[in-house]
Parts: structure tokens; sequence; C-alpha cells
């Protein structure tokens, strides 16, 4: 099948939906091709590429049911390089040729190697860019004793502020204790926890890996008794985190 792809940031760009429909069918006709089918994102950002219709594009193209995708432009399919790179790869390791008719793009000819390339040149460069804001950003709050994390557990969040939550926190010190001092296994401790009704901030069972990094990530021996508190990077528990705690002073 050929596929259409339109997309508007906008519900006010009703004339682009047109615009781009327009492209669409010049183009199938000029090259003497049927346009089988168009899927439309009506009022949704280009930066990101959770879309109701573009999901069901890619679905359909996963079960190989597409042979071609065309575009108007590029910006049309999304404006992330990142995620463009991988919705490529999707489409290469299908069989399914990309056509952006602005750019004078198709994916099936060898002139478009080099975009390719170029835009995993730049995507690099964007996520580059980005892990070194991110980690500015920590930087700063670390330095500042803000928390830098969604959650933790062992405290709840306030603000910007982390008020101790004993039950946790109690967990935090039995799971330490049975490893290190009663050697219980992984799976031991994972269904001393379920026996014990222990869960994650998401209310969700602690697994093993959850144990492993409570286990790797926690101070040995730590006064839990403490109300200074020097907060470290953290490891996941299910959708939320875990934490070391230090005493400052």
């Amino acid at each position: 099948m050929n596929i259409g792809y339109i997309r508007t940031s906008t519900t006010l760009q009703e004339n682009s939906v047109e615009t781009q429909k327009e492209t669409l069918q010049n183009y199938c006709k000029l090259y003497k091709m049927n346009l089988d089918k168009v899927y439309i994102d009506f009022g949704v950002s280009g930066k990101t590429f959770d879309r109701d219709e573009f999901n069901q594009l890619i679905n359909q193209v996963k079960q190989g049911c597409i042979r071609q995708i065309m575009v108007s432009e590029l910006s049309r399919l999304g404006r992330n390089m990142l995620e463009l790179l991988k919705t490529i790869e999707i489409l290469k390791e299908h069989n399914t040729n990309l056509v952006v008719i602005k750019e004078g793009i198709d994916l099936s000819k060898k002139s478009s190697e080099l975009f390719i390339h170029l835009l995993g040149v730049l995507s690099n460069y964007e996520l580059s860019l980005l892990k070194d804001r991110i980690s500015s950003v920590l930087e700063t709050k670390k330095n500042h004793n803000k928390p830098y994390c969604r959650e933790v557990y062992g405290f709840d969040r306030v603000g910007d502020k982390l008020v101790p939550n004993e039950v946790e926190q109690r967990m935090v010190k039995k799971v330490l204790m049975l490893r290190n001092k009663k050697n219980y296994s992984y799976g031991e401790i994972v269904k001393y926890l379920k026996r014990n009704k222990y869960q994650s901030k998401k209310n969700t069972d602690i697994s093993r890996n959850s144990v492993i990094g409570i286990i790797k990530n926690h101070t040995k021996n730590q006064d839990f008794s403490s109300i200074n508190w020097q907060i470290r990077c953290v490891s996941p528990l299910g959708n939320t985190h875990l934490i070391l705690f230090k005493s400052s002073n």
C-alpha cells in the first residue's frame, strides 16, 4: 500500500491539512500511483512521536502491510531528530520506503544515504547536548541540596524538601540487615518483603532487581535516626527510585 501521512501542530490549521493532502495527491498523479490511505494527526506537536494515527501507521509497517509512506515535508513526520532516525530505522527494517516530497528524499534511492548519515550525526549531537543539559541541571540541584529525581524510596517529597518516610526507611534498613548479617539471598529477601506486604511507591511488589539496587546503593551500617541527609544518585524501584542516606555532620 502507498500511504500518506499528514500532521498539523494546532487545530487551527485546517488549510494545512488540505494543502498537505493536495501535495500528496499531485505527487501520486505525477508518478501514476494510487494513494491508498491517509493518516492524519490533527493538532499534535511534532516534538512528540506518541501520536494516535502515527502509532497506528507504525503498527501497520511492523505487520508488513505498507510498502511506501509519503509526507509533504520532513517536519510533518516530526521535529525530533532522534525519533526521526528511529522511525527511519523501523521503516528500513520492514522494507518500507519513505518519500519526503519537499526535500526530495526517497529512501529507495542511493542519493538518500547521505541524508540518513547526516541525520544520524545530527541525532548524536542532539543527544550529546541533551545529556549535558540534564547533567548540568542535576549537578545544580545536588549542589543546592535539592532532590533531583521524581520520587525517592525512603522519603516523601513535599515541594523541594524530602520528608523521611519511617515505614520505607525501616524496610531499607531491614533489607540491609537481612543481606549483610543473615546472609539472605535476593530471592529470600523478596519473599520476606512480599510476606510482610512491603511495596514500592507505585503499590507494586518489590522485585529482585529492586532489592539488588537497595543493597548496591545504600551505605552499610547507616544511622537512620540522623536528621541530616545527603542524597546521592539513585537506582530504580519500580518506577520510583532508591537513595543513599548519609549524615552530613
